[in-house]
């Protein structure tokens, strides 16, 4: 899956560090706000996706809805790439 950097020229937050972010969020089974605080307590995780700001839950929301069209199924396709069936 391929990004444009920035969905708007005034965006202050890489596409691809939101899309990590979400995708944390989804794994550990977090709110908007929890995934939010977790990354603002880790500067760890910031320093690997390259910002110094934690982006507001409400931008989280916006980019995800911009993005729920866009993926589609992706849940499937990953499940029968990367899982093995027995």
């Amino acid at each position: 899956m391929i990004f444009q950097d920035y969905y708007s020229k005034y965006s202050k937050h890489k596409n691809v560090a939101k899309f990590t972010i979400l995708c944390i969020k989804t794994y550990l089974n977090l709110t908007y706000r929890e995934i939010c605080e977790v990354i603002e307590l880790s500067s760890e995780i910031r320093r690997i996706l390259k910002i110094q700001k934690v982006p507001n839950y409400s931008t989280l929301k916006k980019f995800f809805k911009k993005l729920a069209p866009n993926i589609r199924g992706l849940n499937e396709v990953i499940l029968n790439r990367f899982v093995t069936k027995y």
